[in-house]
């Protein structure tokens, strides 16, 4: 008998209570005690099976907690209990059922070479239930059962104070979840995780959602379970639970897997479903698409135009291609009606803490927006520009389309009717570094000599002059001639 070999396997023993078991087994079979090993061995085994059973029962396992009263009703009545221990561990699903034949023989054979009679155990006899016992148990994590998988997620929500709060300690938890869960459990522990998103969502514990799909995201992404399978029920959820399912399918690890067909109902169901219940959906989508996810151009095409039926001002944070958001913006803010401006300056107010989202152009754009605001008279815009009072004017880029603004319409540099003395004295107040940024923009813009109001020229001119000393050089040499020019043909 190889002893090396099996002493070798003490490291995958699982419990320290069943490695000492272990050594004695070994101890013996070193001395040729074969009867006293396999006794031993067979100890090992129910015991190890014993302790799985009152751990599991310590977690809350209904039926761990059933076969460990009925192991102590036995106890207490000095009755053998090796079959309602190895027996009922296969009932908890600590071991599989296909082993109980192998236990019961083991066991026969345990009764049969415990006392002095004629049979007594070989060296191979030895070296078969040695093998059995790491194979079966002693090698073997606890694992859930499937009563366990249905009740441990409900245990955490009810004492959610008992789940680490902090994120990678979270994480942590959840691996530790995951690796006492079996493969054949992936399925019914997705769906009860699912049933928890819904609850979360219903009832509006953030925390809790963010820790279930935190478990949620982990698993697929660490676990690579079939979510297309029938047994997850993905198609279950899109068709009845389907705002659910987008915050679950939301998550790149789970969009990534899940078949074309679940997408794209839960697209059909974004495009068809009533304004109150879209914002999940819309959350979800802008989520993918800021995480990189590629999202096909029919999905897309239902994505921006279900955005384009519903109130700016509800949704353009939904809004990822900015281009679209910049567009409707200046169709229906950037109009001839104060009101519409009224509108435009609202939302600059409530997209302030945004500006870090937005690209150069954009916010650029912005502040020529708000410009042609203030070229057209609206008050709350002249307001707004007097007072600097939003973080967007702390960015450069606002600042130069702002500016520049002033003096843009239809993509051509004009002389502004109104505004104009506000405009030189607002400009003429920015540091060099913008006057060359904004003249820089200016100068490719086409001017024509349109404008038939000399007197303009004169104010506009004189404004140039009184703040003399403040411009640069780029900046005073491109008013002036553009000053000039779009006055040439007219006489005083």
């Amino acid at each position: 008998m190889d002893i090396e070999k099996y002493r070798r396997q003490d490291s995958s023993i699982v419990s320290d209570k069943d490695r000492i078991i272990y050594k004695e087994v070994l101890l013996a079979c070193e001395h040729g005690i074969y009867r006293g090993a396999y006794v031993l061995a067979w100890i090992a085994i129910i015991e190890s099976l014993k302790g799985k059973i009152y751990d599991l029962a310590d977690l809350g396992d209904s039926r761990a907690t059933n076969v460990k009263s009925n192991i102590e009703d036995g106890e207490n009545k000095h009755l053998s209990t090796d079959r309602t221990i190895f027996e009922g561990a296969a009932n908890c699903e600590i071991v599989p059922a296909i082993y109980i034949s192998e236990l019961n023989y083991l066991w026969e054979q345990r009764c049969l070479y415990a006392h002095p009679y004629q049979h007594s155990p070989n060296e191979g006899d030895v070296m078969h239930i040695i093998d059995k016992a790491l194979e079966i148990t002693l090698t073997k994590e606890l694992m859930y059962s499937r009563d366990r998988i249905d009740s441990f997620i409900k245990e955490e929500m009810d004492a959610f104070h008992l789940v680490p709060s902090l994120e990678d300690a979270q994480t942590d938890h959840i691996r530790h979840h995951l690796s006492l869960v079996k493969e054949k459990h992936y399925a019914p522990l997705f769906k009860n995780l699912f049933y928890w998103t819904r609850i979360c969502m219903d009832t509006k514990q953030h925390s809790k959602l963010r820790y279930v799909l935190r478990f949620i995201r982990i698993f697929v992404a660490e676990k690579n379970p079939n979510l297309n399978d029938a047994s997850f029920s993905i198609q279950k959820g899109v068709a009845n639970y389907p705002n659910t399912m987008w915050f679950v399918a939301a998550m790149p690890e789970v969009w990534g897997v899940i078949d074309a067909i679940h997408q794209d109902g839960l697209f059909r169901y974004l495009d068809s479903c009533a304004d109150k219940d879209i914002y999940p959906g819309l959350q979800s989508v802008r989520y993918l698409l800021n995480h990189g996810a590629d999202l096909s151009e029919q999905q897309l095409k239902v994505y921006y135009t279900k955005l384009a039926q519903l109130k700016l001002a509800n949704v353009w944070q939904y809004y990822v291609d900015y281009s679209l958001l910049l567009e409707r913006i200046q169709n229906e803010w950037i109009t001839n009606d104060w009101n519409d401006h009224a509108k435009f300056v609202n939302w600059l107010n409530e997209a302030e803490n945004s500006i870090s989202d937005f690209d150069q152009n954009f916010i650029e754009t912005m502040g020529e927006f708000l410009a042609r605001c203030c070229v057209s008279n609206a008050f709350v815009a002249h307001k707004l520009v007097e007072s600097k009072d939003l973080g967007w004017f702390e960015n450069k880029d606002f600042i130069v389309g702002l500016g520049a603004g002033f003096f843009i319409d239809n993509n051509e540099f004009n002389c502004p009717f109104n505004y104009h003395k506000k405009a030189i004295d607002y400009i003429a107040n920015l540091s060099h570094e913008l006057m060359d940024l904004i003249a820089d923009k200016l100068a490719p813009l086409p001017f024509y000599n349109t404008n038939p109001h000399r007197p303009i020229q004169v104010s506009l001119k004189s404004k140039v002059v009184e703040y003399n000393d403040n411009w640069t050089d780029k900046l005073r040499d491109l008013l002036n001639e553009r000053i000039d020019g779009c006055f040439m043909d007219y006489e005083i």
